[in-house]
């Protein structure tokens, strides 16, 4: 660990963490990796839900709406709804 540069006790509070030391593209590389690792990680789970169960109601379903199909209830009243 490098010595404090004001005189202060390692640890105290006001220290910098040694992180901020390093240079900033190795903050760029971070940033990207975990970018990286969560694009992948996400196009695969989607992928294994949209060839399983799907991710998307049937098209009947979503005309007539799906609150109908899965609560048997209408979301709005008849008295909010333009006709």
């Amino acid at each position: 660990m490098l010595p404090p540069r004001n005189g202060a006790k390692p640890g105290v509070s006001g220290q910098r963490s040694p992180a901020f030391r390093r240079p900033p593209r190795w903050h760029g590389f971070g940033m990207l990796a975990i970018f990286s690792w969560v694009f992948v990680t996400s196009l695969v789970a989607w992928s294994v839900l949209r060839l399983t169960v799907g991710i998307r109601v049937d098209e009947e379903h979503e005309y007539e709406g799906v609150d109908l199909h899965e609560c048997g209830l209408e979301a709005y009243p008849e008295s909010t709804v333009a006709e």
